[in-house]
């Protein structure tokens, strides 16, 4: 008997950087769909890689300073290991500088152009590297690309370009059909826009461009990346007349992010239709990621890395939370608050609570695992097989979890620590069931988790159809834990060592450096604001302003030349003009307490965000930084003093302004203050000082501190 196939694909990404925890949950949704069409013993193929030939990727490796193939094949290596990490299970993990894939695109360039469908003309407009699309003028958003913050290229070229506007009926009658596009939502998005937009013609080459495939047609273009990437679902298969092609296309499911709809469900479909390639069933489109509320953005210093992530807290767990706390049908948050939250509350007291319990009964029994169903009642199959199919993955998680809770529930209610003989046999045969049930629909989810079941159970892995009572055939050893419980304090303590700092002995200049661990930041603290309501009342600013260390401040950040003022001369200004001090959060507010009372001048960094050692230098002119408030690098100039990390990143600026980069936000666990002297302040009364702010800072934030 043949088995029903299942082509599942995910998009190829862009190697311009490492993956973020965005890239980790498509792939981990994509692949717990696959290992359940596995589970029902369907023929699956699985398809995952990256987009090597961007021009982003070209940009981000001149920036870099390195060659264009030597940069993304680094990059690429990245997106292997997040998958090889994550237990991905692609069965080809595919990259667009493969020479079949090169030649396949040639192919496809040359089939549509040869049916009618290219042709030349001048095409001029706003340009987004970032997308990789050109933007029209109502999309911008105070001229920027609203996805990445940047105002696009104006080019004017003549180029390629493929009748699209042609396919407007296939395309709207392709994308009205249910299933088409899923969710719902988002084939509305692609039919609004197909409304009132209409369908134009498409540019789909390039001029100039070293990076890329070039165009069968003509050596002096390079094929848009788009028409080049999307091709890659079928090169991966060796069209037309490979095996794969033949058993596996056309695709049945296309996993995507939404930023991506369009190129997936318009114009791949119409590039198909051109070359007579019949056209996917079926495009799945999820959400974005944000981090602690907040857009992931590297100014902002928030992106999370996943291989980090899955080293810290688990694979399984990684995968759990991702597909258990983010919906498939909008975007999502991702927190260590909620991950921490998910591991101990579901995986350390419901799963893992239930195997330790049902496994430590078993062991001393003696008898049979014999007895009548009492718990399968609790599992509806096809509610969670619905649930899957339709990507809807934390709902089907809810399912397996009401069998869980309810087998928890069955111990409590049971007692079988109070039973002997048969009845004993009876409820231990009912736990035994349940937990190799429950291993199996954890399979497509935590693989590495149903497998340590599996072998306390001493039990094959089953599939779909063993999902009933009556199967358990196995002889239970000793049970083990399962999760350990994550104690927030001692992940602070083991992932924040100490820091090592190093000085120039040519800066005279004096500053001390504190460190916290297990910090808390709040947005504000009603006994701190009041703090700093009366001291704003008895200071005398102008005293403090014209006081000789203030003094002394200005003469050294001035013969360097920072161009942003002495940091604590700029607090005095906000206090003057507001008649009061800012609210930023706890810490922040904290040791602005104490910098405005003495005048001096301080800084708190997220000690996350800091790479290695931190070094007292001074500047050669090489360093990295991104002022705080601002998205762009500003130059570092020679002689100037700096706080900078092992990575060259500019911390702070001596007297003024600090990084973006490694700013104090709600996420910090860690952080660094600086207070910063000079040769008007003696080291006993900067020291005496810095200890009044690092204890302000305690008595609203926590912690511990460490003068370094």
């Amino acid at each position: 008997m043949t088995k029903e196939k299942f082509y599942i694909t995910t998009a190829i990404d862009y190697v311009n950087s490492k993956p973020h925890i965005g890239h980790a949950y498509e792939k981990a949704l994509a692949d717990a769909v696959a290992r359940w069409h596995r589970l029902k013993s369907e023929d699956v193929f699985f398809l995952g890689g990256t987009d090597d030939n961007a021009q982003k990727n070209a940009q981000a490796a001149r920036d870099a300073k390195m060659n264009v193939k030597d940069f993304v094949d680094k990059n690429a290596a990245y997106f292997l290991e997040l998958a090889k990490k994550l237990n991905i299970s692609f069965d080809l993990f595919y990259r667009t500088t493969e020479k079949k894939h090169v030649d396949f695109s040639q192919w496809m360039f040359k089939k549509i152009f040869d049916n009618g469908d290219i042709y030349k003309a001048v095409y001029e407009g706003h340009y987004c590297i970032g997308c990789e699309e050109y933007k029209v003028e109502k999309d911008l958003v105070s001229g920027n690309c609203p996805d990445h913050g940047k105002k696009p290229e104006w080019r004017k070229e003549e180029n390629y370009f493929f009748r699209m506007s042609k396919y407007q009926k296939q395309i709207v009658e392709l994308v009205s059909r249910k299933g088409f596009i899923v969710p719902e939502e988002r084939r509305n998005e692609i039919l609004q826009r197909l409304k009132e937009d209409g369908l134009k013609d498409l540019c789909v080459s390039r001029k100039g461009f070293d990076w890329g495939i070039k165009t069968p047609i003509d050596p002096e273009q390079t094929i848009y990346v788009w028409v080049d990437a999307l091709a890659n679902y079928v090169s991966a298969l060796d069209y037309p007349d490979g095996k794969l092609y033949k058993k596996y296309w056309p695709p049945d499911a296309h996993v995507i992010g939404k930023g991506i709809n369009w190129f997936h469900t318009v114009i791949w479909p119409s590039l198909l239709l051109s070359a007579g390639i019949p056209l996917p069933k079926s495009v799945y489109v999820h959400g974005y990621l944000t981090v602690d509320g907040k857009k992931m953005s590297k100014s902002i210093g928030n992106v999370v890395d996943p291989i980090e992530i899955s080293e810290k807290y688990g694979v399984d767990q990684l995968r759990y939370f991702l597909l258990r706390e983010i919906p498939f049908t909008s975007d999502g948050d991702f927190s260590e608050k909620a991950l921490i939250a998910r591991i101990n509350g579901e995986l350390v007291s419901d799963l893992g609570n239930l195997v330790y319990r049902s496994l430590t009964l078993v062991e001393k029994f003696q008898g049979k695992f014999e007895g009548v169903d009492e718990l399968s009642k609790y599992l509806d199959l096809k509610a969670a097989e619905k649930a899957i199919e339709n990507f809807e993955v934390n709902n089907y998680i809810e399912e397996v979890w009401k069998l869980i809770r309810h087998t928890n529930k069955y111990i409590n209610e049971k007692e079988p620590w109070k039973l002997t003989g048969t009845d004993l046999g009876n409820v231990l045969y009912n736990l035994l069931e349940a937990i190799r049930i429950i291993s199996i629909l954890v399979s497509p989810i935590m693989p590495e988790t149903a497998e340590k079941i599996n072998k306390q159970l001493d039990v094959k892995c089953g599939s779909l159809k063993d999902c009933k009572f009556g199967k358990f055939l196995g002889k239970p050893k000793k049970g083990k834990y399962l999760f350990e419980k994550i104690d927030i304090e001692k992940i602070i303590e083991k992932e924040f060592t100490w820091l090592e700092v190093e000085r120039d002995k040519r800066i005279e200049e004096d500053s001390i450096l504190i460190q916290f661990n297990g910090i808390k930041v709040q947005s504000r603290n009603m006994e701190l604001e009041r703090l700093k309501k009366d001291l704003v009342k008895k200071l005398d600013l102008d005293s403090i302003q014209n006081s000789k260390h203030i003094e002394e401040y200005r003469s050294l950040i001035g013969s360097k030349d920072y161009g942003d003022g002495v940091s604590v001369d700029n607090l005095i200004k906000i206090v003057r003009e507001n008649k009061r001090l800012p609210s930023i959060n706890t810490v922040a507010d904290s040791y602005n307490l104490v910098s405005l009372k003495y005048g001096i001048v301080m800084g708190t960094y997220d000690r996350g965000k800091i790479s290695g050692k931190v070094h007292l230098k001074i500047a050669d002119g090489s360093e990295h930084f991104i002022p705080i408030g601002s998205k762009q690098p500003v130059e570092i100039k020679r002689g100037e003093y700096v706080y900078t990390d092992s990575k060259n990143e500019v911390i702070t600026r001596i007297a003024s302004k600090q990084s973006d980069i490694s700013k104090v936000g709600p996420q910090a666990r860690c952080i660094l203050m600086c207070v910063q002297g000079n040769k008007k302040i003696s080291h006993k009364e900067l020291e005496k000082i810095a200890l009044e702010a690092a204890e302000m800072v305690v008595k609203f934030c926590g912690s511990k501190y460490k003068i370094l």
